[in-house]
Formats: C-alpha cells, sequence, structure tokens
C-alpha cells in the first residue's frame, strides 16, 4: 500500500492532536431512587452547563489563546455539541477558533455530535447521522469542510463505505500505545471481511481510497486529566508548554521523522482488548441499550429527536471510558465518582431507567 507524500506531510505540520468535548454532569442517584421515580433526569443540565463554561474559561480559552499567540498548529476533535454551545454561550473563545482556521492553525477532525464515538462499533448508521451533524455545524458556525472523522478503534469489519457513500470524508483519524505515528492508505477492497468461515467483499461501486493515521496516544491531549484536576490553570500552563515543545520539535527536528511508513496490520474485529474489563462492559451496556432503543425506532428517520435516545447520547460520551481506569483515581483529583465500579454501576442505573421508560411508553 503506497504512503501519500500528503499525508506524511500532514502528521508533519499537525504532530499533536488535541480533543474539544463537553461531557455532561450525572446526578448522583441509587437503584431504588430510580425505580421510584424512573422519569426523573438523567443528566443535570444546569450543572452541566456550569462545568462548561468554567472549562472553557480556565482550560481550552488558555490553551488556545497559547497556541494562537505562538502560532502552533494542532489537529482537534472535535463535536457538533461542542461548537454549537460555544458559539451560542462563549464569543470569546469562538473567535479565538475563527481566528486558529484563519491562521490554518487549526485542522478540525469530526466526532459524533455528542461525543458517541462508539457507536461506530456496533450501530454505523447512526454514527453516521452524529457524524454528518458534527459536519453541518463546522460549516454553519466556522465555514469548515472537513474530511477527516475520528474513530476510536479500527478493524476490517467495520463497514466504512456506509460511512464514505455519499460523503466527502476520506480521513481516518485514530490513535494507538505506540511511539512512532503511522501514517496509511489504502483502498476500501482490500478490507476482506471473515466471519465464521465465510469471507465477504466490498463492492467495486463502494470501493474509494482512504486514509488511516494513527497518533500515539502520548500525543493525544484529551484534556480529562485537567478538568478533573485540583489545580487545573497549573497543568495547563504545563499542557501548554508541553505541545509547544513536541511541535517544535518536528519543526526544526532536521533527521527523519518519526513517523512509520510501514503497512499496518489491521484486525479482523473490534480489538476491544485495548479497554480494561470495566471500559469494555459499559461499551457493552451501551451497544445494548442502542439495540433495544433501535428495535423501538428503527423507522424513524431523526433518532437524536427522541429524548430517550438522546439521553443515551449524553452518557455514551467516549471521555466517559476515563472514569473506568483505576489509574485515574487519586487525590489530587475531583472525580465525579468515587471509584471506576461506582461509574459502572451508574452507566447499569442508565441503561435499567430507559429500559423501564420504554416498557412504560
Amino acid at each position: 500500500m503506497a504512503l501519500e507524500n500528503s499525508n506524511h506531510q500532514f502528521l508533519l505540520e499537525y504532530p499533536v492532536l488535541t480533543s474539544l468535548s463537553l461531557i455532561h454532569s450525572y446526578p448522583s442517584r441509587p437503584l431504588i431512587d430510580i425505580l421510584e421515580k424512573p422519569r426523573s433526569p438523567i443528566v443535570d443540565k444546569s450543572l452541566s452547563r456550569e462545568t462548561w463554561i468554567r472549562h472553557i474559561d480556565t482550560l481550552y480559552l488558555p490553551l488556545y489563546t497559547f497556541l494562537l499567540n505562538h502560532e502552533i498548529r494542532i489537529a482537534t476533535i472535535i463535536t457538533g455539541h461542542f461548537i454549537d454551545f460555544v458559539a451560542q454561550e462563549h464569543p470569546v473563545f469562538y473567535q479565538v477558533l475563527q481566528d486558529m482556521i484563519q491562521k490554518q492553525l487549526l485542522y478540525c477532525v469530526m466526532d459524533a455530535y455528542w461525543g458517541t464515538s462508539h457507536l461506530s462499533l456496533y450501530y454505523l448508521d447512526w454514527w453516521k447521522d452524529e457524524i454528518e451533524g458534527t459536519q453541518k455545524s463546522l460549516k454553519k458556525h466556522l465555514g469548515v469542510e472537513s474530511t477527516a472523522v475520528y474513530i476510536p478503534l479500527v478493524f476490517r469489519a467495520l463497514p466504512l463505505e456506509r460511512l464514505t457513500q455519499g460523503t466527502s470524508v476520506r480521513r481516518f483519524i485514530s490513535t494507538k500505545k505506540q511511539k512512532r505515528a503511522i501514517c496509511y492508505e489504502t483502498n476500501l477492497r482490500e478490507f476482506r471481511r471473515f466471519h465464521k468461515g465465510k469471507v465477504t467483499w466490498i463492492e467495486e461501486e463502494d470501493n474509494v481510497g482512504i486514509e488511516i493515521l494513527y497518533y500515539p496516544q502520548r500525543l493525544l491531549f484529551h484534556m480529562m486529566n485537567t478538568k478533573v484536576s485540583k489545580n487545573p490553570e497549573a497543568l495547563v500552563k504545563t499542557i501548554s508548554m508541553e505541545i509547544g515543545l513536541k511541535s517544535s520539535r518536528v519543526a526544526t527536528d532536521i533527521r527523519t521523522p518519526s513517523i512509520q511508513r510501514s503497512a499496518v496490520r489491521i484486525p479482523e474485529e473490534r480489538p476491544v482488548q485495548y479497554y480494561n474489563d470495566l471500559q469494555q462492559a459499559v461499551v457493552r451496556l451501551w451497544e445494548y441499550a442502542t439495540f433495544i432503543l433501535g428495535k423501538e425506532h428503527a423507522e424513524d428517520e431523526h433518532i437524536d429527536d427522541d429524548p430517550l435516545m438522546r439521553n443515551l447520547f449524553y452518557v455514551m460520551h467516549r471521555d466517559f471510558l476515563y472514569y473506568l481506569d483505576p489509574a485515574h483515581y487519586s487525590k489530587k483529583r475531583n472525580m465525579p465518582f468515587s471509584s471506576p465500579y461506582e461509574a459502572f454501576v451508574h452507566v447499569q442505573n442508565v441503561v435499567f431507567q430507559l429500559e423501564t421508560l420504554l416498557n412504560k411508553k
């Protein structure tokens, strides 16, 4: 598989990956309260808005202002919800984003509208709808027509042709635990699929060329550490300097850049082994909840208009997996849960609540 120089140049121009998204705040409720009041709110919208404004003021605004002032280029995974919220609620940061785009300092990588990236693992049609929602928000508010999409896991059984059909998306960006960035070009027809001893191939009319770019996880700054830090201002300064240092090293390195050009082995099925047991269990709960609501709304064109589905999307944010890692719990962090197990139980309760409400309809 040939490697295009443009892919290699892209990773040199945007060597660091950041994330702009807003995760909801969740009320702490025991299961007995859910049984007694199944229609009680799943998320705290008032607290969520206050938290989002604080995060933008204390985290995103100083970081991106630093990047703008020092003309540091970055690629950013961005959700449609974040764009719409900032355009309406935070004109100062909205202007910073516009200025960075005008100066070509910001490369926008589309995520699902509500941050529900993991829909790509089991309900790709709805994931496509969420990506298109972000695409519309980018075009409306920032005048950007992005062709790049963030995807948490890449595997051959993933029917990417459903996303490339009728869209301009051709670049898929993900992360891996590795030392070097990897850029890889192939055609969808190379994604032969094995299932129960049978091999299936993509139809010729669906075949298009795609690019898969893997960033090392150490070069992804998703800001969750900062959001739960007891001293976020100091941590933002550290991250700003670290991003600047990593970018300047690439820009000034006269040696061969640390970007791998060899072919990539793509697994056949979704490689969930990259997640710990609790994270895998939560992904399965999300899949189950999506399945039961999907059966109810199989013929609906606008799933996100349904309050049950929208509430599920609120709690399916990719950043929620951060709460399920024991390594992230310490006295230096203000976590919304006391332990990863409590975070897992929270998702269980939400799924049970959605199932109860669905049965009563």
